[in-house]
C-alpha cells in the first residue's frame, strides 16, 4: 500500500473540480469531488508498496488524484474529458511560477538529476518493494536535451490491475504538460501504456528548433 497523502488531493482536486464544472456541469463536479475523495484514499491504500521515500511517490499520488476524480464521476467523464481536465489544471496561472525557477532553455540538469536519483533509489532497494520505476539512460542518442526511458511504470501496471488501462494514456500526457511548464518539449515515440516495452523521454528546451 501507499501511505495516504491528503496534501495532493487538497492541492489538485479543487482546481480539477472547477474544470469539471465548466466542462460537465456542477452536478458532475460535485459528485466527482465527493466520491473521488474516498476513491483517492482507496487507490493509495490498495496500491502496491512503492517505498515511503521513493523519489517518484509524489508523481504517483498526483496521478491518482486525477484517476480518482474520473472514477468518482461514475462514467460522466470520458477519457478525453480526463485529458481536458488535466490540461486545465496544469494550465492554471499560478503554475507558471514553476517556469521562473526551472527553465529547460537554461538547463535540464535538474530533470536529469531527478531521474538519476530515481534509478539510484530503485537500485538501492532492488527486490524490497512490489513495484518501482526503473530508468535507463542513453547520453549518446541525442545532441540536444536529455534522453531516458522508463523500463517499468507502476502507474501503468496498477491501472491494468484495476481494469482501467484506458485512462493511462491520458495520465501519461501529464508529462507533456509538465514539460511545457518548464519551457521544454517532450518528444516521445512510445509508452508502456500503449503496449511498448518502455516509455521514452527526449526533453529539450522549447526554443530549440530542429533538435538533434
Amino acid at each position: 500500500m501507499v501511505p495516504y497523502k491528503p496534501q495532493y488531493w487538497h492541492l489538485i482536486a479543487p482546481f480539477a473540480k472547477r474544470s469539471i464544472a465548466k466542462r460537465f456541469g456542477r452536478e458532475v463536479a460535485d459528485r466527482a469531488y465527493a466520491k473521488g475523495a474516498q476513491a483517492y484514499r482507496d487507490l493509495l491504500l490498495c496500491a502496491p508498496d512503492l517505498g515511503d521515500d521513493n523519489p517518484m511517490l509524489g508523481t504517483f499520488c498526483e496521478s491518482m488524484v486525477f484517476v480518482a476524480l474520473w472514477m468518482g464521476a461514475d462514467g460522466a467523464i470520458s477519457v478525453d474529458g480526463l485529458r481536458q481536465m488535466t490540461a486545465d489544471v496544469l494550465g492554471i496561472p499560478v503554475l507558471k511560477a514553476v517556469g521562473l525557477v526551472k527553465n529547460g532553455n537554461r538547463s535540464l540538469d535538474f530533470q536529469l538529476e531527478g531521474m538519476k536519483n530515481t534509478e539510484a533509489w530503485a537500485q538501492a532497494h532492488e527486490g524490497e518493494f512490489d513495484s518501482a520505476w526503473r530508468v535507463r539512460f542513453d547520453d549518446a542518442l541525442h545532441r540536444d536535451g536529455i534522453f531516458f526511458e522508463y523500463t517499468r511504470c507502476p502507474i501503468a501496471e496498477y491501472m491494468a490491475e484495476l481494469g482501467v488501462s484506458e485512462v493511462t494514456p491520458a495520465i501519461c500526457e501529464l508529462d507533456h504538460l509538465m514539460c511545457k511548464l518548464i519551457h521544454s518539449k517532450l518528444y516521445r515515440e512510445h509508452t508502456i501504456a500503449d503496449g511498448a516495452a518502455t516509455c521514452d523521454y527526449w526533453i529539450v528546451g522549447d526554443k530549440i528548433e530542429n533538435p538533434r
